[in-house]
């Protein structure tokens, strides 16, 4: 009697199970860091579970895409009329707008503090740091909690568009067009003008040190 030859198939109902963990976990991280979804209009949640969908399918920062690429994964935000990006490594999370206090004798770039949860984090305005135009807040507004090794703050953007990666071939110099940021602080610009931050670079900037002197 003939023998049947030998099912060297991968086992497809254990893959596919194995696969939407994956996906369920990484829902869940990208959904912590992004924060408590309440307050969001029906246009950003929409915007930010398609990216969220775009992301789950795709390495996330320091892997590489079936070619072998490098990809980074970061958070997409709006200051203005233009699109910026940070590296979702530097942000724990991201707030709907919340009462923010001045204080007093700190730069012009320092918007405030915020309590997140019993801790305190300092309020960057980028458009003042970077030197572009002023514009008013408005419901979309955002507060991104970002962080290094050595410090976090909150950093306001006028919206968050959510997650997805950006692969390294397309990200070229900075265009001399881009006026008001110092080019240190940019790692990249990608065809479609999104523009990516060298984060660490912002935050170990001593300019953007508050004197901790100053009271509370």
């Amino acid at each position: 009697m003939n023998k049947r030859p030998q099912n060297n198939s991968p086992n497809v109902p254990q893959e596919r199970e194995a696969f939407w963990a994956a996906l369920h976990r990484r829902l869940q991280q990208v959904e912590q860091m992004l924060g408590d979804p309440r307050g969001l209009s029906p246009e950003e949640k929409q915007r930010i579970l398609k990216a969220r969908a775009a992301e789950l399918s795709r390495p996330r920062t320091g892997e590489t895409s079936t070619a072998g690429e490098p990809l980074r994964e970061v958070v997409v935000f709006r200051l203005g009329e233009e699109r910026y990006a940070v590296e979702t490594r530097h942000v724990r999370e991201v707030l709907p707008l919340r009462e923010i206090t001045p204080v007093p004798c700190t730069p012009a770039f320092v918007a405030g503090i915020i309590n997140v949860r019993g801790e305190i984090f300092s309020v960057i305005d980028l458009k003042i740091f970077f030197h572009l135009p002023a514009q008013a807040l408005t419901d979309s507004a955002r507060v991104l909690i970002v962080h290094n090794d050595q410090m976090a703050v909150g950093v306001l953007a006028d919206g968050v568009e959510g997650v997805q990666p950006v692969r390294d071939r397309e990200l070229q110099p900075p265009p001399a067009t881009l006026s008001g940021i110092q080019q240190e602080f940019l790692t990249g610009v990608t065809g479609e003008r999104l523009i990516l931050l060298n984060m660490e670079r912002i935050l170990n900037d001593p300019g953007l040190i508050v004197q901790e002197s100053v009271a509370i």
